[in-house]
């Protein structure tokens, strides 16, 4: 894995934008992100994901068309059904590009934006961004990659030839749109530097500063992830009281080739399809509970495990089995405990029905 934010030549910068304190963080967080972003031409951090993402859609004109490819239970695809459908004239398409050459018959003459949010649902899809890059240039279409959940030293898709890229933390934390190195984006670049300084979605210095902190270890954090839900993924794949599972860390993932070829490691998220009923699968995940995982404390840095199923249970389950809610299905998602102890954590709690 090419550890992205520990190399030794970004620490001394790093280190000398956090000696600066705490006014001007938000200029000195968009220029180490343009440090670690490989193609990257202007960084622009706003004060939360949801103004990020209003940002760049406000970069395009009413009844205009987003293709979405990414997970349509996150909160951005929410945003887009919910609200920006209603109020800006702008329609979102949902579509499933895991064969690229698809995207040439989506594609209308109003479309204008691809919007990627890998890895991509349920089944963690990675997308082809090189062969979507090729049909989109045609169409005058812009690729932006929602790249927050990944991080870069997982993912540079702005280096693959994606034209914008949102990078940051969850939804409290400042969020920065970075946009690519090329002149055809230069009215983007103006129109995103206006909403931030006179939209009033600014990232504030102080959020932004907490930000570059947290950058210090960010690489080796990911590191760990990674190799604990790869290792995760490889012991449930062959456990008996699991039915599949999906992680494109797995050489049994479809995307596995595009991970190797494209990435510098998988993310920490895998779906895990368990071989148990409702009530069954919420043993296990009291058990995990009881191990101290699968808690909802500290997100990024405790492990969070998500009984989709659970929670859902007013959706008539035709609608569940249709978006792909099977009972026994989780999500987990590692934190920094060390590997071996969630391995084993899991291992015990499926042993224990």
């Amino acid at each position: 894995m090419t550890d992205l934010h520990t190399r030794p030549h970004h620490l001394p910068q790093l280190a000398a934008f956090l000696a600066a304190g705490v006014s001007g963080a938000r200029v000195r967080l968009e220029e180490f992100y343009l440090v670690m972003a490989d193609g990257g031409e202007a960084s622009f951090a706003f004060g939360s994901k949801i103004a990020a993402v209003n940002a760049v859609l406000d970069t395009i004109d009413s009844g205009s068309r987003v293709l979405v490819w990414a997970d349509p239970m996150a909160p951005v695809s929410r945003h887009f059904d919910t609200i920006r459908t209603r109020t800006t004239g702008v329609t979102f398409d949902p579509v499933d590009l895991s064969d690229p050459n698809q995207l040439s018959t989506l594609v209308c003459d109003n479309s204008r934006l691809l919007w990627l949010e890998p890895p991509i649902g349920l089944q963690r899809r990675i997308p082809n961004l090189q062969a979507l890059i090729d049909c989109a240039r045609g169409h005058d279409l812009r690729i932006i990659v929602d790249n927050a959940a990944a991080g870069l030293s997982c993912y540079q898709p702005l280096g693959l030839g994606a034209d914008m890229m949102l990078l940051g933390g969850d939804e409290a934390a400042p969020v920065a749109v970075v946009t690519a190195n090329q002149p055809y984006l230069m009215f983007a670049r103006e129109r995103l530097r206006f909403f931030r300084d006179h939209g009033g979605a600014g990232a504030a210095d102080a959020a932004a500063y907490g930000t570059l902190q947290a950058l210090v270890d960010a690489g080796l954090r990911a590191a760990q992830k990674s190799a604990t839900a790869t290792a995760l993924a490889t012991a449930l794949a062959s456990h008996p009281a699991v039915r599949r599972v999906d992680y494109p860390g797995l050489p049994s993932h479809p995307d596995h080739h595009l991970l190797q070829r494209d990435w510098q490691a998988a993310d920490g998220k895998l779906t895990v399809l368990l071989d148990r009923d409702l009530a069954a699968t919420t043993a296990v995940v009291a058990h995990l509970q009881a191990a101290g995982l699968a808690t909802a404390a500290a997100p990024g840095f405790l492990t969070q495990i998500d009984h989709l199923a659970a929670g859902r249970q007013q959706i008539p389950a035709p609608v569940r089995a249709e978006m792909g809610l099977d009972d026994g299905l989780l999500v987990i998602t590692v934190g920094l405990e060390p590997t071996a102890q969630i391995c084993a954590a899991v291992d015990r709690a499926l042993a224990a029905e």
